[in-house]
Parts: structure tokens; C-alpha cells; sequence
């Protein structure tokens, strides 16, 4: 699976940027252009991942502000990108399947017009949030027609 390659000028705002005690990482909560929340992220300088070798390097030199030192212990890891897209696919990918019936002929025939817009404009949606500029961090999920 390809990752998708987001640069580190996409990074806006860090918040909590500590060091993890015993090896060579940066724990700290990243929020990304176009995004609402905050994401937990280990920024590493082994990764194969380069947003995080990047990332570490700004936070190391000092560009998001200072790093503490992890003294309250050790934090849970965080997904890598490649997790967090492959979990955000199975969801979308569960969410497609779930709304399958709506494209039935028997189903769509008794639907009003509009009702199979709604359903058909939600499938596509679903459809598009790896293109979107948020995926994986913080996918914007269409609303289910009622």
C-alpha cells in the first residue's frame, strides 16, 4: 500500500512535544492544515516514513519550541500513517458495504428521487475521503442518509 506523502509543511500546530525516555523519538500531538483535531504522532529519525524523520528534525532544532524531556514515562504508541490509512480505508470500506442495499434495483425503485441522490452522494463521498486533504489524519466522514 503506498502511503500517502504528506510534506511537513502541512504541520500547523504542535502541542505536548517530549522526548521519549531511552530511545530516539518525539512524542507529540500534531495538528495538520485543513484539520479540526489534534493527532497523536511519534516523530522518529529511523522511520521510513518521511514526514516523521522531518518532523523530527524541526522538533529537535527547536521550530515547534522547546522539548521536554519525557519524565512522567512512557506513552502509548501511536498508528503510523500506514495504520491510521489502513484503518480509515476499513471503516470507509465497511460504511460502502453497509449501504450496498440502496443500490438494489427493488431498493433504489422504491426510493424517492432525492432519497437516491442522498444515497448516491454519500456512497461517493465515502469513495473520496482518501483524496481528501485531511485522510488519513483526520478524515472527514459523510453523514448517512436517514
Amino acid at each position: 500500500m503506498a502511503i500517502k506523502n504528506v510534506p511537513v509543511s502541512d504541520v500547523v500546530a504542535v502541542q505536548d512535544a517530549c522526548y521519549v525516555m531511552g530511545v530516539e523519538e518525539v512524542w507529540c500531538r500534531i495538528k495538520f492544515t485543513d484539520c479540526e483535531n489534534f493527532c497523536e504522532y511519534y516523530a522518529s529519525p529511523d522511520s521510513d516514513e518521511p514526514l516523521s524523520v522531518e518532523l523530527y528534525t524541526k522538533l529537535n532544532n527547536g521550530d515547534y519550541g522547546e522539548l521536554t524531556h519525557g519524565a512522567d514515562g512512557y506513552r502509548t504508541m501511536p498508528k503510523t500513517q500506514a495504520e491510521r490509512e489502513a484503518e480509515v480505508k476499513a471503516t470507509r470500506n465497511q460504511l460502502l458495504l453497509e449501504s450496498d442495499f440502496s443500490g438494489l434495483p427493488d431498493v433504489s425503485a422504491a426510493m424517492t428521487a432525492s432519497k437516491r441522490s442522498e444515497w448516491s452522494t454519500y456512497r461517493t463521498a465515502l469513495r473520496d475521503i482518501p483524496s481528501q486533504t485531511r485522510f488519513p489524519w483526520d478524515p472527514n466522514w459523510p453523514t448517512k442518509p436517514s
